[in-house]
């Protein structure tokens, strides 16, 4: 059905959390919605709660399944989501009221628009206060460059702040088996939009918690780097030379950071030498203005 919403909740071990969670999509000032939770073979009473909802609530359907990893559970949701809109919320996290009715507004406005996305701020954080009933719809590169250069806070290659026509997902999944599920996959869908739109105001609200998969380091860092690396192969296969520097910027960061965090502490030296063989290759490829910004980064991670 037409503008409504297939809103994805992978579920692990969130027993203390998810009733916030799906609370907050439940009250929901746009209700054109359908809530998959995917229970990704929880070991807590998260799979009980989730079977709870449904029965409260026929917008609820529930999915169990043997443990896969967050990318699988997204996976899952897709192929069974009803709606033309998908909408991805960690079950750790909570939206704002008002999260669907803004995301979905440009989707009403102008039938170009494939994704829109809100800033978001951590669940530790306060809240920035910004002009309702405002946002701009924009190229999708115009989207992908504000995101590289942080024109605009907060927006970032995450999964979960957007709303994305389904269109998108016919043949692209999320790939199994990694951390950085996100930015292997987020900007591709951007990418691939016709129009986007940007929300200024933040409306998801991202937990922070010490054992969740984030927090975890040395398989986090591996999974990153390779996914920009693949980005910079998307971007070259597509003559995007500017967003391919971009994305060359930002591996050459993550390198600098492994060479700061990770290798003197977890001695990763096949990795290690992976990476700085391929950042020699991709320094060449940068022009002055991009080396000199690297070098200021590199001096404020070391010094």
């Amino acid at each position: 059905m037409k503008n409504f919403i297939s809103v994805i909740v992978p579920v692990y071990n969130v027993k203390d959390y998810l009733k916030q969670c799906v609370d907050s999509i439940l009250s929901q000032t746009y209700q054109r919605f359908e809530i998959i939770l995917v229970d990704d073979g929880s070991l807590d009473e998260s799979g009980a709660l989730c079977d709870e909802y449904a029965k409260l609530d026929s917008r609820v359907q529930v999915i169990h399944k043997e443990n896969g990893g967050l990318s699988s559970a997204r996976n899952a949701g897709i192929d069974v989501a009803t709606y033309d809109l998908l909408s991805f919320v960690d079950s750790d996290d909570y939206l704002e009221p008002t999260f669907l009715e803004r995301l979905v507004q440009p989707f009403l406005e102008d039938s170009d628009v494939e994704l829109s996305c809100c800033r978001y701020v951590k669940s530790t954080e306060t809240k920035i206060n910004v002009e309702q009933d405002k946002y701009s719809v924009c190229a999708a590169s115009e989207l992908l460059n504000n995101i590289y250069d942080d024109t605009i806070s907060n927006l970032s290659f995450v999964t979960w702040n957007k709303l994305y026509s389904k269109r998108l997902f016919e043949s692209l999944r999320f790939p199994e088996g990694k951390i950085h599920e996100d930015e292997y996959t987020t900007y591709k869908a951007i990418y691939y939009s016709k129009k986007c739109a940007i929300i200024l105001e933040q409306l998801y609200i991202y937990r922070i918690r010490e054992n969740s998969i984030m927090t975890t380091s040395v398989k986090r860092r591996v999974d990153c780097v390779q996914a920009i690396r693949f980005s910079i192969d998307f971007y070259k296969g597509y003559h995007e030379d500017q967003l391919m520097k971009k994305a060359i910027y930002c591996y050459l960061v993550q390198c600098i950071h492994w060479l700061k965090y990770i290798e003197p502490k977890k001695d990763r030296k096949e990795e290690t030498k992976q990476f700085k063989r391929i950042a020699r290759k991709y320094a060449f490829q940068l022009d002055c203005s991009f080396l000199k910004k690297l070098y200021l980064k590199f001096f404020t991670i070391f010094y």
